[in-house]
């Protein structure tokens, strides 16, 4: 009984632990799901007008400000698609569901690593078919 408490309570502890390191970069992929968002997980969605509409079906936390600043720091989620900046999450209500075939999502820490400063909220990356 003993040992069993002392097991479950370093499980508690490695877990904390865990979260507390990867910081913000948790929202990397797991917000409102599990990773980014596959060509089988849209098959699956049904009709959709956009993309837009798919990452707010699947993934809605993504569409929403975090990470190191404040949600009432200025910016906000910067969406690229095919390595293009194309500007807010707006912009993915111009992205045809048939054309995409995948869709991630980068922590603040990531993105600035990939994109450079500017990135605070994060950034939504959509790769396109063909």
């Amino acid at each position: 009984p003993a040992s069993r408490l002392a097991s479950t309570f370093s499980t508690g502890l490695l877990l904390i632990a865990m979260t507390a390191c990867t910081g913000s970069e948790v929202a990397s992929g797991e917000q409102g799901g599990s990773g980014p968002i596959t060509q089988e997980q849209i098959q699956e969605t049904g009709p959709v007008s956009s993309a837009y509409s798919l990452v707010q079906r699947l993934r809605p936390n993504w569409l929403r400000k975090r990470g190191r600043s404040s949600i009432n720091a200025p910016g906000s989620i910067i969406v690229y698609i095919e390595g293009s900046r194309q500007g807010s999450p707006k912009s993915l209500r111009r992205v045809e569901v048939a054309n995409v075939k995948s869709i991630a999502y980068l922590g603040s820490d990531q993105a600035t690593l990939r994109y450079g400063s500017g990135h605070d909220h994060g950034v939504i990356e959509v790769e396109l078919k063909g």
